[in-house]
């Protein structure tokens, strides 16, 4: 007889609700056009602006080339998530509407935490939401801070703000953006050639997002971004700019590479294992965009159990800085032979 798979139900804190792991929620509600990148299963009130969103994470995802443990991305992912979620469901958000992450930290309690199993995880993501409503009533933004538990164990730690406009402000805010930034719209650039997977930590090449970084100084490496609107993560659906994940992605592939070359550590052996993304403008999909990272020292962290490096990395175009996002970068193992 054929084992029948288990439906896991976990009951909520507060001893009402249940969190499901049956099926994901509609994909209008988190923002997305396929339903293999909702990651999302339910959600509950735990009080008073505060919720428990249940979550179930592939072990083979596109992006989760890593065998050992779970990409920092997916969790981004599904943080990001979350916050549009709760923002439709419990302060009912039309699905229309347009949110701009302004800020997202996501810092890993444990990196054995992170550990893939034998079966999908199953992701409880605790959130406290300080909303800000309009005068009659709407939201307009909300700040979040919270936890990440997966299969029942602490694994980070996170906070983060959104907006939320119509599509009318979000558009005359783009053209005022794009006004400010672009007296004359350049001619876009030629794809630029990308820097090998080995370099920046990644195994397939349709995961590297920045050209082969350049060493400026003892402490510091700079690339270009080269985005694929094709990418079937960070692109989705259509954008008419760099999607903030792609921007931490771009960050994250320097950080490794950075602390690989300047550390003489193998970049197969490093994980990211926090961000803290701060996003001032959009970043225009028609502008060459940098990004320039100072590397930290590499020094063991007994908290992690393992050696980290701090970086701290500036997203530039036309020399204008429009986010700044610092990644730790861990040594998670030793290089895969």
């Amino acid at each position: 007889m054929t084992a029948q798979p288990q439906t896991h139900v976990t009951t909520h804190p507060m001893g009402g609700s249940v969190l499901h792991f049956q099926s994901t929620v509609p994909r209008s509600t988190v923002h997305r056009a396929s339903v293999a990148e909702v990651f999302l299963t339910d959600s509950a009130i735990a009080g008073e602006d505060t919720f428990e969103v249940a979550a179930q994470l592939p072990r083979r995802h596109f992006m989760n080339e890593n065998a050992s443990v779970y990409d920092l991305m997916l969790a981004v992912e599904v943080v990001r998530q979350a916050g549009v979620l709760i923002a439709h469901r419990y302060y009912f958000v039309p699905l229309d509407m347009q949110f701009i992450f302004e800020r997202l930290v996501l810092s890993t309690v444990r990196l054995e935490h992170l550990a893939i199993g034998p079966r999908p995880a199953q992701v409880v993501i605790s959130i406290v939401v300080s909303p800000a409503m309009t005068r009659n009533n709407r939201l307009r933004g909300l700040d979040f801070h919270g936890s990440v538990t997966i299969d029942g164990r602490a694994a980070f730690l996170g906070e983060g703000g959104l907006r939320v406009l119509s599509q009318n402000g979000y558009q005359a805010l783009r053209d005022r953006g794009r006004a400010a930034r672009l007296t004359v719209v350049p001619p876009r650039e030629p794809r630029l050639p990308l820097a090998s997977p080995e370099t920046v930590g990644r195994r397939n090449v349709d995961n590297v997002v920045i050209t082969e970084p350049v060493t400026v100084s003892a402490a510091a490496v700079r690339a270009s971004i080269v985005p694929d609107t094709n990418h079937p993560h960070m692109f989705d659906h259509l954008l008419d700019h760099l999607p903030g994940n792609l921007e931490i992605e771009a960050c994250r592939q320097l950080a490794i590479a950075g602390t690989s070359r300047l550390h003489g550590v193998p970049a197969d052996s490093l994980v990211a294992t926090g961000v803290a993304a701060n996003f001032g403008s959009f970043a225009e999909l028609d502008l060459p965009t940098r990004v320039e990272a100072a590397i930290g020292a590499f020094d063991f962290d007994p908290a992690q159990g393992c050696h980290v490096a701090p970086t701290t990395i500036a997203v530039k175009q036309s020399g204008v800085q429009v986010a700044t996002v610092e990644i730790q970068v861990a040594q998670w193992r030793q290089a895969t032979p």
